[in-house]
């Protein structure tokens, strides 16, 4: 009888069964400037008109875009800096419409999961012709009557993406992103293997500025929390870490030395 103590349990009866597809990812880049990893990346990719998705606040209130626009010169075809917090299909659509125009080939990203997200709706709307919010009606995933989530066979995006993330969203690397529906106030999700970034560059001086808040507080570390296990694997002095990481990566001038 199954479960009885002392009755021999097989491999066969417990071992899982499935199918790992590993992500169409090339490279996770870090250590490097951001300016200078991305000019690197466009590049090798070959691209000619690249469009720029960034944060709104990193737009007004840093030299990072600067930074960017220098270092792709005339390959810079566009920026665009006007994505609303969950990625609103209109300010997704707007976006799609701009990079279409300005013939992009390549998206890069600076900015947090709502910016990241958005560029994977962006190329997946240039792949499927999208140019009216309420034409994402058609590729939505959908919850079906047995629970299982099932997604609309849609075009691949038409241009591929490199994020440079500003916040621990981790949406850099996934395959799907989240768009909200802002007419019937619901986050819709939208999947393709393609959505992926190709690129994700990791540079602690892209939020290294007075604007953007360290996402782990130095007591954090100490507080009760509800989901307590799911981070047991996280070093117990993460905030400290990210603090210091952050601290040092501040121009001097900011951390009043000069």
């Amino acid at each position: 009888m199954a479960g009885a103590p002392g009755a021999r349990v097989t491999w066969e009866a417990i071992m899982l069964s499935g199918v790992y597809r590993f992500p169409p990812m090339e490279s996770v880049i870090y250590g490097r400037p951001f300016a200078e990893a991305v000019k690197e990346q466009v590049e090798q990719s070959g691209a000619t008109a690249v469009f720029l998705l960034a944060s709104g606040t990193l737009a007004r209130e840093t030299g990072l875009v600067g930074q960017i626009r220098d270092a792709l010169g005339n390959r810079l075809a566009g920026v665009h800096a006007r994505i609303g917090a969950h990625t609103p299909r209109t300010d997704v659509v707007d976006a799609a419409n701009a990079a279409r125009a300005a013939g992009a080939d390549l998206i890069v990203t600076l900015g947090g999961g709502s910016v990241t997200d958005a560029a994977k709706m962006v190329a997946f709307c240039l792949g499927n012709d999208v140019s009216e919010p309420g034409e994402l009606d058609h590729h939505r995933a959908v919850v079906a009557a047995d629970g299982k989530i099932v997604r609309p066979q849609s075009r691949p995006p038409a241009i591929r993406t490199v994020a440079i993330p500003t916040t621990l969203s981790a949406g850099e690397y996934t395959a799907s992103a989240g768009c909200t529906d802002t007419a019937r106030h619901v986050k819709e999700s939208f999947g393709h293997p393609l959505m992926m970034p190709k690129n994700v560059i990791l540079d602690p001086r892209a939020t290294a500025h007075p604007g953007m808040a360290v996402p782990v507080d130095r007591h954090s570390r100490r507080r009760p929390c509800g989901r307590g296990h799911l981070l047991a694997g996280v070093p117990a002095d993460l905030g400290g870490r990210l603090l210091s990481c952050a601290e040092a990566a501040r121009p001097r001038a900011s951390r009043g030395q000069g």
